[in-house]
């Protein structure tokens, strides 16, 4: 197995980097019949009567073979794992409502987790995820929070983010953007 994307086959990047193969591999074996490698997602999710567009790209999806449903893979490196964290982060939400708004229904993801410590080299860490309604009602009401704060003209601009791009419907008006 070895997925290729637009990125060039992201495992296998970081794999030569950190002399990682061997992890990489337990991740690619992982794989169970592979559908796309970084699909470009876009959808209308609507939360309180109001509709909040989302993209975002998927690292991997699979079908899961316990449920076989299609699965949101996502993968990580660096040197913590830290599971509340990605049990609690709202990317797998999202990536799970956009695969389901574009005909893969599911509720199914995994953080393949690979970091390289210096005891014991390199370590993959697999974390399953199951992304229901209360995950997509915390996403809805974050964005909810936004829209609020928007509207209310207190929502603070961060032009050091990775999200100040041109994609950002306000980068034509927004005084605070990063210089072209």
């Amino acid at each position: 197995h070895v997925l290729k994307g637009p990125r060039g086959g992201f495992l296998r990047a970081v794999a030569m980097g950190r002399g990682q193969q061997r992890a990489v591999a337990e991740v690619l074996a992982t794989m169970n019949d592979p559908q796309h490698a970084e699909g470009h997602l876009n959808a209308t999710f609507e939360y309180n009567e109001h509709p909040y567009e989302l993209y975002g790209i998927v690292d991997a999806v699979d079908i899961d073979p316990v449920t076989g449903q299609h699965r949101a893979r996502d993968f990580k490196t660096g040197k913590s794992f830290m599971q509340s964290r990605y049990e609690n982060d709202t990317q797998m939400a999202m990536y799970t409502t956009l695969m389901t708004a574009n005909d893969m229904p599911t509720d199914q993801a995994r953080i393949d987790h690979v970091r390289y410590l210096k005891t014991r080299g390199a370590v993959y860490t697999p974390l399953d995820l199951v992304c229901g309604d209360s995950h997509r009602r915390r996403l809805g009401a974050l964005l909810e929070q936004v829209r609020i704060a928007d509207e209310a003209g207190v929502f603070l601009p961060n032009p050091m983010s990775q999200w100040c791009n041109d994609r950002c419907p306000y980068w034509g008006d927004c005084e605070y953007r990063k210089p072209d």
